[in-house]
């Protein structure tokens, strides 16, 4: 392949679509474990990596028709994340947990080891004292980081 693979490309690869694909890879609590499997299965073949630009895009996009204006909400994230020591990428597995993401599916989508997220949710449930994934979500989002 010329190009890079699209989620066109994933979801024909895993027959199912693009829908499916796009489920997989923001809220994989809805896809079933079959579909889900396949799909990550086909980015592994792929070697399927998001556009971190269009997601950027697509977040500025849904921040400015909410018409919130959150600069000052993300200070005091960066504020209390560096007070905590946490790095991007925690603070983006964080969130991903909160959106329902699997290990697996935040692994494709950061473009990291399900190890390395697995490792980098345990090290964040000791540094926040949480006994579960959603005792950390919960502590996350009751803190502002997610």
């Amino acid at each position: 392949m010329d190009r890079r693979p699209s989620i066109k490309d994933i979801a024909a690869a895993a027959h199912v679509s693009t829908g499916t694909v796009s489920n997989v890879l923001n809220r994989p609590d809805r896809v079933r474990p079959d579909a889900r499997r396949a799909v990550e299965l086909a980015i592994a073949a792929l070697g399927y990596v998001p556009d971190e630009d269009a997601r950027r895009l697509r977040a500025k996009r849904l921040s400015s028709q909410s018409g919130e204006d959150d600069s000052a909400d993300k200070d005091g994230r960066a504020e209390l994340s560096c007070e905590l020591g946490l790095e991007a990428l925690d603070i983006d597995i964080v969130r991903g947990l909160a959106a329902g993401g699997t290990s697996a599916s935040l692994a494709v989508v950061l473009g990291v080891s399900t190890a390395t997220v697995d490792r980098r949710i345990d090290r964040l449930m000791r540094s926040l004292n949480a006994t579960t994934t959603p005792h950390l979500t919960a502590i996350a989002v009751r803190t502002g980081l997610a």
